[in-house]
């Protein structure tokens, strides 16, 4: 099979779970929402930001680099995992500990306590599957992933929806999101033993395991610092407002984080032929790494368009009137989708070149920018301030992140790949929403959402944002019919 038919077959397997799963994660935070209403929803998004600051804490940035090293020599993967689970292990149990530690001291109600725990051990059993995860990644065998990721999150709707009929409170909640999580590490578990190494034993090479520790800990504080990044307005909204603004901002922000699941998903697949282009030819990487952008950028000018547009009608849609006040801080966040889109390619492009510590310090730039902006902006305007704060953030993280690989020989034109998708969002969205009454019913959104997706594709086509020889290698790739 070639190269750019794996590529796009993983991409299709990546993209279809993610929506069908992405659409499943959603439909549960929604529930959440409605069940427990802004206040009580903002208690849970701080809890859930804790257990998943943790979680990257104890990865340690390890995953990436299994990718790398199993993608390198396939043969070794069970003497990898020999050294590797051990590791993992450790790492768990110590951060179990510090959220026992920070759960005490934070969070002196009993309830919040005892779910704060449970949402950490279900965080670090999402670690354990992602680490095995990542060898049907580094065998470029998606389809498991896809499969292993649906299946979990159809399990953890179904657990929430038990949980929320049984009226349970944030414990039963928490209880619910580990046993969803428990599943999706015994599915991965199950299939790198059955399919990839038989045994699966623990044996640590302590020169080795300090290789991958040193490896992986510039790519853990990248992690970390993105990590903070999701979860710190969160948790200055807690420190600064109150739980119903927590509330308001988590309602906006998690609209964005199902969007950013797509480019996540989309770059996956090209971290293995990166690497292998980086090992060959920096002139060969920097070529697929700026094609990969003008891809992302067509994808992300008419998805941030939309979602101006239809910011209002969304959060009512999707949260109800009492979550109404969000819509402000979606239309602000709705931009940082044009940066969230090539960004996601940044982790992989830096890691394949051995150059993770530019990766980390753009990570750390942008978090201290947002804490800056936060601290002075929250108190006077809110979950909005915390929304501006966010779309700065990213915005830095894009241009350090650029400069950075410029630095490297990677001379990216920007303003031109971004040109005509911007060009053709802005006319499909004349034509689709500007003309639009200010009560607009569902039926009128849905035809203008069609209409718009259709004027975005004309006119790509027309502009050259959309180009015809991607469309026949996404037939090709759909239909099996490329080459080796």
């Amino acid at each position: 099979m070639s190269a750019a038919r794996t590529i796009l077959r993983n991409s299709l397997f990546g993209v279809a779970s993610e929506v069908a799963g992405g659409a499943l994660f959603f439909a549960a935070f929604i529930m959440l929402a409605r069940y427990l209403g802004s206040e009580r929803f903002g208690q849970l998004s701080y809890v859930l930001a804790i257990a998943g600051i943790f979680q990257l804490v104890a990865d340690l940035g390890l995953t990436n680099v299994v990718v790398r090293e199993v993608a390198a020599a396939r043969d070794r993967v069970g003497e990898i995992f020999a050294t590797l689970q051990p590791l993992i292990w450790m790492l768990s149990i110590g951060c179990f500990g510090l959220i026992a530690a920070v759960a005490y001291l934070a969070s002196p109600d009993a309830e919040l306590f005892g779910a704060t725990l449970l949402l950490g051990a279900a965080a670090l059993a999402t670690f354990h599957a992602v680490a095995y995860a990542s060898v049907c990644r580094a065998y470029e065998e998606m389809g498991f992933n896809a499969v292993g990721n649906l299946t979990h999150k159809l399990v953890l709707l179904g657990c929430l929806a038990a949980a929320i009929v049984g009226r349970a409170n944030l414990v039963g909640l928490g209880a619910a999101f580990l046993a969803g999580n428990l599943y999706q590490c015994a599915f991965f578990y199950a299939v790198v033993k059955r399919r990839y190494a038989r045994q699966l034993r623990w044996r640590i090479d302590w020169r080795y395991a300090r290789y991958l520790v040193a490896e992986a800990v510039p790519v853990g504080m990248a992690m970390i610092c993105r990590r903070l990044n999701l979860h710190v307005d969160t948790l200055l909204l807690a420190a600064l407002s109150s739980s119903g603004a927590v509330g308001l901002f988590s309602a906006a922000y998690k609209v964005i984080q199902v969007i950013d699941m797509l480019p996540f998903t989309l770059a996956m697949p090209l971290f293995p032929p990166f690497s292998r282009f980086a090992r060959e030819s920096r002139a060969a990487l920097f070529a697929a790494v700026d094609r990969a952008f003008r891809v992302f950028l067509a994808i992300a000018f008419p998805l941030a368009g939309w979602l101006y547009f239809l910011a209002p009608e969304l959060i009512v849609l999707l949260y109800g009137a009492p979550f109404a006040d969000a819509a402000s801080a979606l239309r602000i966040l709705a931009a940082s989708v044009l940066f969230l889109f090539p960004t996601a390619l940044y982790s992989y492009v830096f890691i394949a070149m051995g150059e993770a510590r530019f990766y980390t310090l753009a990570s750390a730039i942008c978090l201290a920018l947002k804490i800056v902006l936060d601290c002075a902006l929250i108190v006077p305007l809110g979950h909005d301030g915390a929304a501006y704060g966010t779309l700065v953030a990213e915005i830095a993280f894009f241009a350090s992140g650029a400069l950075f690989l410029r630095r490297l020989g990677c001379r990216t034109p920007w303003l031109t790949l971004a040109a005509k998708p911007a060009a053709a969002t802005l006319v499909s969205c004349a034509a689709a929403f500007a003309w639009m009454p200010a009560a607009r019913p569902l039926e009128l959104l849905a035809g203008a959402t069609l209409l718009y997706g259709i004027g975005y594709l004309g006119v790509g086509l027309l502009l050259g944002a959309v180009r015809r020889d991607e469309f026949a290698a996404l037939r090709d790739a759909i239909l099996l019919r490329a080459r080796p």
